[in-house]
């Protein structure tokens, strides 16, 4: 893989710790979040929104769901219409007081939707990474992540958090930068997430 990012180091520094648990009553967490995502190889922001559920097993210990929607094109000219992610993983947390520090690792997918409209590619080996992406694509994707979350009244959980999304993109391909890969290949990108949910 490619170089570790601060948020992922952070990530599996929180994973490493060892917390302590807080008896806690609500087992399900459910949000609405929005997120920024950086996607490295095309020098691009995605912004899109989606949900999140969340399944307490121990007072430090969650299943995590996200399920996350991104709807501008992509590229000029377009090579993606949409994207969807979905993500399940792992979060492990230490309580403090009213709030949390979290990290989180969750494998899924990242589907790219295909080209809004015919998309025209030159004739050379390997392709463009944007011409095997046009017609659509789903790609392997992972997500490492660090977060703080607070309550805000007895129910509602406000959480940021900061995560590098990797994505596993199908080779052969040469990428934003120019770079031929025979193989698959993982790139990185910054994901920022705001989210406001519910404990019941």
């Amino acid at each position: 893989m490619a170089r570790p990012t601060v948020a992922g180091a952070l990530a599996l520094a929180l994973l490493a710790a060892t917390p302590t648990a807080r008896a806690q009553d609500s087992r399900f967490d459910a949000s609405l979040q929005a997120s920024l995502t950086q996607h490295e190889t095309f020098d691009e922001t995605d912004f899109g929104g989606g949900a999140q559920l969340s399944y307490r097993l121990t007072g430090w210990l969650a299943v995590d769901a996200h399920l996350n929607w991104f709807p501008k094109d992509l590229g000029d000219p377009a090579f993606s219409s949409s994207r969807t992610q979905g993500l399940v993983g792992l979060k492990v947390g230490k309580d403090l007081a009213r709030s949390s520090v979290y990290g989180a690792v969750r494998p899924g997918f990242l589907r790219f939707g295909e080209a809004p409209e015919a998309f025209a590619c030159i004739l050379i080996f390997p392709p463009p990474l944007a011409c095997s992406l046009a017609g659509g694509e789903t790609t392997f994707a992972l997500d490492l992540a660090a977060g703080y979350q607070a309550l805000a009244g007895d129910d509602v959980v406000v959480r940021l958090e900061l995560g590098d999304g990797m994505v596993r993109y199908p080779g052969p391909a040469i990428d934003g930068d120019g770079e031929a890969h025979q193989d698959a290949f993982w790139k990185h990108g910054l994901r920022v997430t705001l989210a406001v949910g519910w404990r019941f």
